[in-house]
């Protein structure tokens, strides 16, 4: 296995974790600061939809903030927290289809959500069509993509995370971003 080299942002983070495992919840309420916009947009790159990945994300701080004493060694919080977004994301997708059944006769899609009247529409329609692309990708793919961009993850740390070499972290990313390039190239034509 690869030596990560460590920031000075993960040693903070660290240092919450330690924190947060001795019950301060400053500690803890910091960590979800540091984090929630990351495991969000990882989340959403695992689900597809915005309103699913904040559900998981939501689930996943809650089990987080029972289980962090669980978590034996400080510096694997990334990979820690990752996963149980990951599963959280799965129970989430899950739930989501159950309800989906039971409400076929409803529009699909109820929660737009509230546009910002400063991003012009055709970015709207953009993030829009990448979004449709992304949930078009298979789950690995969909999986790799949100750890690297949505949770800023390093390719270190995504193939410690996956116990992989960095190569082939790379490779994944490469073999993702060329299916997400190929279906957006489709939709285009």
């Amino acid at each position: 296995m690869h030596q990560i080299e460590r920031t000075p942002e993960q040693i903070y983070d660290e240092w919450l974790v330690i924190r947060s495992q001795d019950g301060e919840r400053e500690a803890f309420a910091e960590l979800v600061g540091r984090w929630h916009a990351r495991l969000v947009g990882f989340a959403v790159g695992v689900t597809g939809r915005d309103d699913v990945a904040r559900d998981a994300v939501q689930a996943a701080w809650i089990a987080a903030a029972r289980d962090i004493t669980k978590l034996n060694d400080p510096a694997r919080f990334p990979e820690w927290i990752c996963r149980v977004v990951r599963n959280k994301c799965v129970d989430c997708v899950r739930r989501a289809q159950r309800v989906r059944r039971v409400e076929r006769g409803r529009a699909a899609e109820e929660s737009a959500g509230i546009v910002n009247p400063s991003v012009a529409a055709s970015d709207l329609e953009e993030e829009a069509r990448v979004r449709r692309a992304i949930a078009g990708l298979g789950a690995s793919h969909r999986e790799i993509l949100g750890l690297y961009y949505g949770a800023s993850l390093g390719v270190a740390r995504i193939a410690a995370m996956h116990g992989v070499p960095p190569g082939t972290v790379k490779s994944r990313l490469h073999a993702a971003r060329n299916e997400l390039r190929s279906i957006l190239e489709r939709k285009q034509q």
